[in-house]
C-alpha cells in the first residue's frame, strides 16, 4: 500500500471508478485480481476541481509512469478529457503533481472492451 494513503470514497458503478478526497492513487493498491489487475479502457476523465486553479495529473501504471492527461481548471467547472488511447491502463495520481482542493472529485469511465 502507498504510504499512509487510502481515499475517503471510492465507489465502482455503472461503469465508473469514482474517487473523492484523493491523495496518491495507485491502481495496483486496490486492484490485484481479474478483471481489474490488468488495467481498464478509459473512455473519459472527468474531473470536478473544488475551486478555480485545481489541476489533476493522471499518469499510468505507477506515480511516474507516462501521462494519461493533465487537466487545469481554469473557472473550477467539471472538465472531461475524452480523447484516450484505446489500450488498457492503469491510472494513477501522485498527490506532489497535483493541486485539489476540498469537495475534489475524479470519475474514471471505463470499459472492459477496446474503445471504439
Amino acid at each position: 500500500m502507498a504510504t499512509g494513503f487510502k481515499p475517503s470514497a471510492l465507489a465502482i458503478n455503472a461503469r465508473q471508478l469514482e474517487l473523492t478526497t484523493i491523495a496518491d492513487f495507485l491502481w495496483s493498491d486496490y486492484f490485484t485480481t481479474a478483471p481489474f489487475a490488468a488495467g481498464i479502457f478509459l473512455k473519459a476523465i472527468k474531473f470536478t476541481p473544488g475551486a478555480a486553479a485545481d489541476r489533476l495529473v493522471v499518469r499510468n501504471g505507477s506515480l511516474t509512469g507516462e501521462s494519461i492527461t493533465d487537466l487545469l481548471s481554469t473557472t473550477g467547472d467539471t472538465i472531461i478529457d475524452d480523447a484516450l488511447s484505446n489500450e488498457k491502463l492503469k491510472p494513477c495520481i501522485d498527490l506532489s503533481e497535483c493541486t485539489l482542493s476540498a469537495g475534489h472529485k475524479v470519475i474514471f469511465v471505463y470499459s472492459m472492451n477496446p474503445v471504439r
